[in-house]
């Protein structure tokens, strides 16, 4: 592991309607060799803070550089919820969420109770993660389908976004979650920003340098 506050290679800076702005630019990560391809979006964003705060916050850096170090084929999203620190930031509706994904995996467990990777995963929540353990006891059972969520964003700010789950054929078992805004509110202003200024790969500091009119 490279050291803990080696992100000074990857700042940058970014044009924005007040001026420019340094930010941690994420592309740099996988130009040195970093794979971020099959990070789950949420899970960037988690990394995107901690980087952004890796010299003024302890043990940011650290959990920076766990999530680059992360295997691939352990890249979930609900490890995180339940075992990331950081998870409970970045949705304010953690609970809400956390009972929805366990809800899920017992979906998923029904439709393949032998799969060995899905009885590792459980396993490993039941003992690491108490609320795990509480929401597993209660049996619930959903399958993954159209809701809102609330995401907070290191950019942008709290978003509450519409999201919808499309089966895939002949995908083993993957989908395909789309998040929506309506035209006209703040969510969706805030997307059109993220869309448009391209910062999927970035993490702005927050400070502007330079003011235009």
């Amino acid at each position: 592991m490279a050291g803990v506050n080696d992100f000074d290679s990857v700042v940058d800076r970014i044009d924005s309607p007040k001026g420019q702005a340094d930010f941690y630019n994420l592309k740099k990560l996988e130009a040195q060799g970093r794979d971020l391809t099959r990070l789950p979006y949420s899970i960037r964003i988690i990394l995107e803070n901690a980087v952004r705060n890796s010299k003024n916050v302890e043990g940011a850096a650290e959990s920076a550089h766990g999530l680059l170090d992360w295997p691939s084929r352990q890249r979930n999203t609900i490890r995180y919820t339940f075992l990331h620190p950081e998870a409970r930031n970045l949705y304010p509706d953690w609970e809400q969420k956390a009972r929805g994904c366990v809800a899920q995996l017992r979906a998923v467990a029904g439709s393949d109770p032998d799969a060995p990777d899905l009885a590792a995963l459980v396993g490993e929540l039941l003992v690491k993660s108490p609320d795990f353990g509480r929401m597993w006891g209660r049996y619930e059972v959903r399958r993954a389908g159209a809701g809102d969520r609330i995401i907070r964003h290191p950019l942008v700010g709290t978003l509450r976004l519409a999201h919808e789950t499309l089966g895939l054929n002949r995908a083993d078992g993957q989908c395909l979650i789309v998040y929506l805004a309506a035209p006209g509110t703040p969510d969706h202003d805030a997307m059109v920003l993220l869309d448009s200024a391209d910062l999927t790969g970035t993490v702005v500091t927050g400070t502007v340098v330079t003011g235009r009119g």
